[in-house]
């Protein structure tokens, strides 16, 4: 169960996360050797403070409930593993995939759960690319018709489309518009991870426009609320720069752009960089290398000309 104590740590976790400093969060709400206390002890926290130091942090309860649930439950290893398989960081992955592994055979009605397993082994050859699309037809057609309305579908259409958009049995128009008919409160990790792949496979595709693009990531910024941490920051960034390209906005395009890099340098090392240097040359035409070398120049000659 997530206790409020628990709650208090996860606050603490997301100021982290968010880059935020402890004195920055407290000013005029609470001392940080207070600050500190409450979360260091058993002492209980007013709801009053608690309250003010959500909203300094953008977030409500729900935001931190839903964070609590995902991340810090009994059963969050396979939610874990989910989001660590959408975000492709795997380090240190093995224990928790073993779970979901296990979870999986001890549940075999969880086909999303059965489709991340199957991504992350192909992703990371364990799968070939024609035994995946394989295993993910087989699930689609295992699904009931109700089952076809559901995050469930959504999550395993996506899955064929990233690696076969051209299919017999799913486009990229028909999982939008399923999309639009799902409640964030029924799964919102199925459905926070899929508005993510969603606009992922709209960057590059000619045939959608620059509002259709926007609602969508107008859409994802809503849910990013739910799961306020460096690796969906990290998408957010990317998402809103391939925007600014297609408004034709150059600056707010790089600035975005080299946010997004910057987060994915951080979170990605240089296990999964591979990764970034082919998006960033399919989407935006840039070498990563380049790109990076010469707007941190830039940001290192303009804080000098600031300084003196």
């Amino acid at each position: 169960m997530i206790t409020f104590k628990k709650y208090f740590k996860i606050l603490e976790e997301i100021r982290i996360e968010k880059k935020i400093s402890v004195d920055d969060l407290c000013e005029n709400i609470i001392s940080t050797r207070s600050y500190f206390r409450y979360l260091n002890s058993t002492s209980p926290i007013r709801m009053d403070i608690f309250s003010k130091l959500m909203n300094r942090l953008k977030l409500d309860l729900t935001n931190i409930v839903l964070y609590g649930v995902h991340f810090k439950g009994e059963s969050a290893g396979d939610y874990r593993f989910v989001f660590r398989t959408h975000f492709k960081s795997y380090h240190d992955i093995i224990p928790i995939y073993h779970k979901a592994l296990k979870t999986s055979q001890a549940q075999p009605k969880d086909i999303v759960l059965k489709a991340f397993i199957l991504k992350y082994e192909y992703e990371t050859g364990t799968l070939t690319k024609e035994v995946y699309i394989k295993e993910i037809t087989a699930l689609i057609h295992q699904m009931s018709p109700e089952q076809t309305k559901t995050v469930d579908a959504l999550c395993i259409y996506l899955s064929l489309l990233e690696v076969k958009p051209n299919n017999q049995l799913i486009t990229l128009s028909q999982v939008m518009d399923l999309f639009e008919t799902l409640d964030i409160r029924m799964n919102a990790m199925y459905y926070f991870t899929s508005i993510e792949r969603i606009l992922f496979l709209m960057m590059g595709n000619k045939d959608i426009s620059i509002e259709t693009y926007s609602n969508f990531l107008e859409e994802a910024e809503s849910a990013c609320k739910y799961f306020p941490i460096a690796d969906t920051l990290m998408n957010q960034a990317l998402f809103n720069a391939y925007k600014h390209k297609l408004l034709n906005q150059e600056s707010e395009c790089e600035n975005m752009l080299y946010q997004y890099c910057m987060y994915a340098v951080n979170i990605y090392g240089n296990e999964r960089m591979e990764h970034v240097i082919q998006l960033l040359k399919k989407n935006f035409d840039m070498n990563f290398h380049s790109f990076i070398t010469e707007k941190t120049q830039r940001k290192i000659n303009q804080s000098f000309i600031n300084l003196i």
